[in-house]
């Protein structure tokens, strides 16, 4: 389990990082996060169990339980809101302001949140992505 950590309010993507981080820099943060903290990789940059910083902003991600595939995103509202893509095996909750290219998915969260990952299943607020099938 991640630790529990609190974000802003605001306007969020929720997805792979790979998507929305530009290749040059993509590398640069694989090596600053060691690999989004896989225990074999050396850290270069700040990295706080999921928590990490891009583009001055803080960012989190974490691996899913079982790499790549599509998984859905759920809320209490209503249970199945929409498919998550997921190429480098990792989900991600980055504010927008971070983004290198075009979000296919953004949550406006009004009040601040808290954001973590337990056994696979990812926490956004009151949203959640299971990652175990």
């Amino acid at each position: 389990m991640t630790k529990k950590h609190l974000f802003k309010g605001g306007q969020y993507y929720i997805g792979d990082p790979c998507y929305v981080v530009r290749g040059d820099a993509w590398d640069a943060l694989l090596d600053e996060t060691g690999q989004f903290g896989l225990p074999k990789f050396k850290r270069t940059a700040f990295w706080d169990s999921g928590l990490f910083i891009y583009k001055d902003n803080f960012c989190f991600a974490s691996h899913t339980k079982y790499g790549d595939g599509s998984y859905l995103l759920q809320s209490p509202v209503n249970r199945n809101i929409t498919s998550v893509p997921v190429d480098a095996g990792l989900i991600a909750c980055m504010p927008i302001e971070s983004l290198d290219g075009t979000a296919n998915l953004v949550l406006s969260f009004i009040k601040d949140f808290l954001v973590w990952e337990d056994r696979g299943v990812f926490h956004f607020g009151d949203y959640t992505i299971s990652t175990n099938y």
